[in-house]
């Protein structure tokens, strides 16, 4: 069976392929470390990741670049690195380093 997670993600997937917001020529490639890789087998197919030497998870996500992906990628924390493409792993330390500033005193 599908996990509820899996099928949010192929939905999501789906629906921005139909209103034509999916880039096919604009791959992610994250690592996610391999303490989470319940997550990795949860919410993607065995096609879409390979493992390094490490045990880590080297992902790669199609999804257009927008604030719903921003999250997603968060949500994984510190276990989460953005390999490719750069400008994706810079738009997400300014959004880390505005948050911080949010608890600066």
């Amino acid at each position: 069976p599908i996990s509820p997670v899996k099928k949010i993600l192929k939905s999501y997937q789906k629906e921005q392929q139909l209103e034509g917001h999916l880039k096919y020529g604009n791959p992610v490639k994250v690592q996610i470390d391999a303490r989470l890789a319940y997550r990795v087998y949860d919410e993607f197919d065995s096609q879409d990741f390979i493992i390094d030497e490490a045990g880590n998870f080297i992902v790669t996500l199609c999804y257009p670049e927008d604030a719903w992906l921003y999250g997603y990628l968060l949500s994984y924390g510190a276990y989460l690195k953005v390999l490719e493409p750069v400008k994706l792993r810079k738009t997400l330390e300014v959004q880390l380093r505005n948050m911080l500033g949010q608890y600066a005193t």
